[in-house]
């Protein structure tokens, strides 16, 4: 259990070396992804009021636990969808990143702050007091996120910041504007 913790904590803090670091092909690095994914779902999980793994499920095997539990399906789903998309526009924009680079890019950074972001909400559904704060955090998280993404880009790649800034900034103004845009 120690491990787990300190994996997530590890990736919490952004991206650094191991294993970010210029033309990273990730190996070995799947157990160390399993391990934080399933802290950051069960950590999740928590804070959401719900039950992420069985008590008797934590001796078994791992891989076992994650596709066993739904919601963390739905990040590695959620995880590989953007990975994906993201690589596309990528080598749209002439960013050298592999498919391989950006799913674990996508992963080391956005996974561990899925409890954060939950915590962030319910402190802010829940409890009136912290309503400021939770506007203030409901858009500094997020960007925050954004930022360790282009630094973690930035460090496999070797790209030009402007680049890594404009892969990110257009598919996330598309998506605020452009679903806006469908909702009519």
């Amino acid at each position: 259990m120690n491990q787990f913790l300190t994996d997530w904590l590890y990736f919490l803090e952004g991206p650094k070396d191991p294993p970010f670091k210029l033309d990273a092909n990730f190996d070995d690095q799947s157990g160390r992804f399993v391990r934080m994914l399933i802290t950051a779902c069960a950590l999740t999980a928590a804070v959401l009021g719900l039950s992420a793994i069985k008590v008797g499920d934590i001796g078994s095997d791992v891989v076992g636990i994650l596709f066993s539990t739904p919601f963390a399906l739905k990040a590695v789903t959620f995880i590989a969808l953007f990975a994906v998309l993201y690589w596309l526009f990528a080598r749209i924009l002439g960013i050298r990143l592999g498919l391989k680079q950006s799913f674990y890019a996508f992963g080391f950074v956005v996974v561990p702050w899925l409890p954060i972001v939950a915590a962030v909400i319910v402190l802010g559904r829940h409890f009136p007091l912290f309503w400021f704060l939770y506007f203030i955090a409901i858009f500094s998280v997020p960007a925050y996120v954004l930022a360790l993404l282009g630094t973690a880009i930035r460090t496999i790649t070797g790209a030009r910041r402007f680049r890594v800034i404009a892969s990110l900034a257009i598919p996330v103004l598309i998506a605020l504007f452009g679903v806006g845009a469908l909702r009519v």
